[in-house]
């Protein structure tokens, strides 16, 4: 449905190993199978939403983005929701008319994969550069949806799906299609987003004009006069100051519990700017996890995606 052949790039076919380790392979549009890849009866076989460049999984990889999408985790809703413990079809009747009251297009393609749903809006591929427009259609979309569980951490460009026919590890359920539209809906993006959005494109081009013409006739006075110097250095100093600001004025120097694990990280990417690479990084990376009660081997557990790609880098 979403990587016909001939539009180039690749996809990643991962899936989930039985001592739980991930093996991921990279495949051209060209060289994959079509018959559900094969895969029929597999366990946790997973492939992208959108294409992408290279080998490595990663949103600044993208070579098209093919899809809006969200992930609706109805079974993690309040024990007294009766959608907790529904069938997926009446979870999917559900959904179709929280999107018709908010006068957003149902999905071209609805998939139980196994616990929960995955809605699929296929898109006449864009390029990576309309990336900035397409991730507020994709927040605005889970925000319609967030009372039926979708979950907010699944919107990234390199977002992996379940692959229709696998088997879902954790509940034993196959993945199965729900609502399949693809053929006859595919939407042009921009009239799509004109739809989600609040303002239309060109309601925002006669904002930015209005903006501009303002900070014309208003001129913009420099903190620290012409020679103060703005890099990526001082950028995440200021990021840092005022996340210890926060910590200190908001939370009284404690972090409460489900506020942490983000804490942590954006002082962690921003050390990572600022600090050597290697050991002295993961020592301030260990410090900055203590302060909030964590060990070190929870921190450095953590936060291994930033020291590694730091050292890496």
């Amino acid at each position: 449905m979403l990587h016909e052949e001939g539009r180039g790039g690749r996809v990643t076919i991962a899936s989930r190993r039985s001592n739980g380790d991930w093996h991921q392979q990279s495949v051209a549009i060209e060289d994959m199978q079509t018959d559900e890849c094969g895969l029929r009866g597999h366990r946790g076989t997973y492939i992208p939403y959108n294409r992408l460049l290279g080998r490595r999984r990663l949103g600044e990889n993208l070579r098209a983005i093919d899809a809006c999408y969200v992930d609706v985790d109805f079974y993690k809703l309040p024990r007294e929701n009766p959608l907790r413990t529904a069938l997926p079809e009446k979870v999917t009747d559900a959904l179709f008319h929280a999107l018709d009251t908010a006068k957003i297009p149902r999905p071209s393609l609805v998939t139980f994969t196994g616990r929960g749903l995955a809605l699929v809006w296929r898109l006449d591929p864009i390029p990576a550069k309309a990336r900035l427009r397409w991730t507020a259609c994709q927040r605005k979309l889970c925000k319609t949806l967030k009372p039926f569980g979708a979950d907010t951490m699944a919107l990234d460009a390199a977002r992996l799906t379940r692959l229709a026919g696998t088997v879902n590890s954790k509940s034993g359920e196959p993945a199965r299609i729900l609502r399949d539209q693809s053929s006859v809906e595919m939407f042009d993006f921009h009239a799509f987003a004109d739809q989600v959005l609040p303002l239309t494109r060109d309601e925002l081009r006669e904002l930015r004009a209005k903006r501009a013409a303002k900070s014309a006739v208003k001129p913009r006075h420099r903190r620290g006069g012409p020679d103060h110097r703005r890099d990526i250095g001082t950028l995440h100093q200021a990021i840092v100051h005022d996340l210890q600001t926060l910590w200190a004025g908001r939370f009284g120097l404690r972090v409460p519990p489900g506020q942490r694990n983000a804490f942590v990280f954006f002082m962690s990417c921003s050390l990572a700017w600022l600090a050597p690479s290697g050991q002295p990084l993961k020592s301030e990376v260990v410090a900055v996890g203590e302060s909030v009660g964590w060990t070190r081997a929870e921190t450095l557990n953590r936060m291994s995606a930033v020291t590694n790609r730091a050292q890496s880098a």
